[in-house]
C-alpha cells in the first residue's frame, strides 16, 4: 500500500459523493485510493489508482476524443485499455455514453458505461457532451459534476487551449 499524503473523510452516507481537492500542484502525478464502507460494514476499495493535474500554459497536452459508448461496455472496454496506454490529459466523450439514458434504464450507465470505461474515466478528467442517448439527462446529470446543469453547454481550459462542450 502507497504511503499517502492526505485523506479526506467524506461522513455523511450517499451512493456519490462529489469533492474538490484543494491546493494541488499543477503538472503533478498524484495517487489515491477510495475505500467505501457498506451497509453491512463491509469494506469496498478501489486499490492505488492516479491522476494528474493540469500542465502549467505553455506546456504540450494529449487528449482523447470517443463517442457512442452506448450498449458495448465489451469494446468500450478494449478501447479504454487501448486509450489508457497513450496517458492522455483527458478524455472527451462527444455524446451518446448510454443508448436511452432515461431515467428507468440506470442499468445502462451502472452495468455497460462504468463496466466498460472505468479503468480510464478513473484516471483521467472526462469532459462529456450529452448526445441523444442521454435521453433525459437524468442519469447523465447524476452522474456528472458540470458547472451549470441547467445548460447543456459549457466551456473547459485546461492548458493553453479552451474546450466548448456543445
Amino acid at each position: 500500500e502507497l504511503p499517502y499524503s492526505d485523506s479526506l473523510l467524506v461522513s455523511k452516507a450517499s451512493r456519490i459523493h462529489k469533492v474538490t481537492l484543494q491546493n494541488l500542484k499543477k503538472d503533478f502525478a498524484y495517487f489515491y485510493n477510495v475505500k467505501s464502507i457498506s451497509e453491512n460494514n463491509e469494506i469496498i476499495e478501489s486499490g492505488n489508482l492516479t491522476f494528474r493535474t493540469a500542465p502549467e500554459k505553455g506546456q504540450p497536452i494529449s487528449f482523447a476524443v470517443v463517442g457512442d459508448t452506448e450498449a458495448r461496455p465489451f469494446v468500450n472496454d478494449r478501447i479504454a485499455k487501448l486509450i489508457w496506454e497513450e496517458r492522455p490529459d483527458f478524455l472527451m466523450l462527444v455524446g451518446d455514453l448510454t443508448d436511452g439514458g432515461q431515467k428507468n434504464h440506470r442499468w445502462q450507465w451502472t452495468h455497460e458505461y462504468f463496466l466498460g470505461m472505468n479503468q480510464l474515466t478513473s484516471r483521467i478528467p472526462v469532459l462529456p457532451a450529452p448526445g441523444n442517448g442521454e435521453g433525459d439527462r437524468v442519469w447523465y446529470d447524476y452522474y456528472h459534476h458540470l458547472p451549470d446543469k441547467k445548460l447543456p453547454y459549457y466551456s473547459y481550459r485546461y492548458g493553453d487551449a479552451e474546450f466548448f462542450m456543445l
